[in-house]
């Protein structure tokens, strides 16, 4: 008789029931939600069927398992293979009350969010206030009044494959006092202020730092009409930032600080970034400040013409390690600000004793 080590070997494959409890429910807009949000067990599907839903969903104390996550879905099940979104998604258009849906009250947890349109808003999209394992995905945030997505006081908060644009007054996705956020293969554009921000805001009760954050693949263009980076970090710390595109926003590319956050954050990694601006337009295309250890910039592009690519406050240059970089740059352009002075590429290796890999 073959033992289950025997039959992986051989090729078979055992599928396994994943939540095998599974109940589907509907819900339609005009409905009473919250009875039906209070059916939901461990890894039931609420199927929120199309049509524009003007009173905002205040959730509760919804708890999923690691298991037997609980999923709340604008997608047809017919629909959802290649992580395709229906075309006809339901709109989160709240006519009094100021979120499209809020995350309050008791805690909640393990929770899918996906498929759902969030549009006019008067303050967010998408709040989650005091929960965690929460993930948002191919979900629009469109024209919302200060954020698409916006979290607090939450940890393993997941944002990913969403457009995100036209916030009125700030961010696209707002991370506050979140540990372990994730933000990936997102379209992040035209908000106002910055495309993603993060907060450690040692103002809210947390330890005044973000920790272990995750900012990847994500597209991010055309924000910071009103100032704010496309990636702000204040007070944020063991967090990775790679593989972005970071095009033509109006502000600055990535910034590390401390402002609200108890210091500017140590042991982060910027890597396989794109970061372009147009001509003469931009701040900087990565900026440190605040004297961080064990900073990693290495492998990125920078089109910064007129601004530099590089920009270093504070004595922040002896943390940080910049090599392996690619720079298109005009004669007479400057690779690097080492507090307040601009210097070019073999400036940079003198002072640093680094860059020898960049180009």
């Amino acid at each position: 008789m073959k033992t289950f080590q025997d039959m992986i070997l051989a090729g078979f494959c055992i599928c396994l029931p994943i939540n095998a409890t599974t109940a589907e429910k509907t819900v339609s807009p005009g409905q009473d939600y919250v009875a039906i949000l209070k059916q939901l067990a461990p890894g039931d599907v609420l199927r929120v069927k199309p049509g524009v839903y003007e009173e905002g969903w205040v959730i509760s104390g919804l708890r999923g398992t690691v298991e037997k996550t609980i999923i709340i879905s604008g997608q047809e099940a017919s629909n959802k293979s290649n992580n395709a979104v229906i075309e006809r998604m339901p709109i989160f258009r709240p006519k009094s009350g100021r979120d499209g849906v809020l995350f309050c009250g008791e805690p909640s947890e393990y929770i899918i969010i996906e498929g759902l349109r969030f549009e006019g808003a008067e303050r967010a999209g998408l709040i989650v206030n005091g929960s965690r394992h929460i993930t948002i995905r191919d979900c629009h945030f469109v024209s919302n009044g200060w954020w698409g997505v916006q979290t607090r006081l939450s940890d393993y908060i997941t944002v990913e494959k969403c457009l995100l644009e036209w916030s009125k007054i700030q961010h696209g996705i707002y991370f506050s006092t979140t540990d372990h956020p994730a933000a990936r293969n997102n379209h992040i554009r035209y908000n106002n202020a910055c495309g993603i921000h993060m907060n450690g805001d040692k103002n809210e009760g947390g330890d005044g730092m973000i920790t272990g954050g995750l900012v990847e693949s994500n597209s991010i263009c055309f924000n910071g009409r009103n100032g704010g980076a496309a990636i702000n970090m204040d007070g944020v710390e063991r967090t990775i930032v790679r593989g972005n595109v970071i095009e033509n926003n109006l502000a600055g590319g990535i910034v590390s600080f401390s402002q609200d956050g108890r210091e500017s954050g140590s042991s982060n990694e910027f890597y396989r970034n794109v970061l372009k601006f147009r001509d003469r337009e931009g701040r900087y295309g990565i900026k440190i400040t605040g004297s961080p250890l064990g900073i990693r910039i290495h492998k990125n592009v920078f089109v910064c013409t007129g601004c530099p690519a590089v920009d270093c406050e504070d004595g922040s240059v002896s943390g940080i390690s910049c090599d392996r970089n690619a720079f298109s740059v005009r004669t007479g352009d400057v690779f690097f600000k080492v507090d307040g002075t601009r210097v070019n590429l073999e400036d940079w290796r003198r002072l640093s004793g680094q860059g020898k890999g960049s180009k």
